[in-house]
């Protein structure tokens, strides 16, 4: 038996439940974009992205596709199965660091 859609349940709550569920989830956009800007930021400051560059360039571009199309799958699975919100974290901290 398959689950019910989520969005039914979201569009009959009032307005202002809509607009905190809204809030938050820009929130948690903002808060894995700044954290990909750190992560970035980091990795030009110690050198580090210059190595991962020359890694990727130096080997087939199917297997670093390959390589971000797992990772980013095993992250939304993780994220999207499990009941733990400190997993549901650690899912979204996998696909902002890959």
């Amino acid at each position: 038996m398959s689950q019910p859609y989520l969005g039914d349940a979201i569009t009959r709550t009032g307005v202002s439940s809509r607009s905190e569920f809204i809030a938050r989830t820009y929130t948690h956009l903002l808060g894995a974009i700044a954290l990909f800007l750190a992560i970035e930021v980091w990795l030009f400051q110690t050198g580090a992205a210059e190595t991962i560059a020359r890694a990727m360039l130096g080997t087939s571009w199917l297997v670093v596709l390959g390589g971000f199309m797992i990772i980013s799958w095993l992250a939304s699975s993780a994220a999207a199965t499990s009941l733990s919100k400190p997993m549901q974290y650690v899912a979204l901290g996998g696909y902002v660091f890959a």
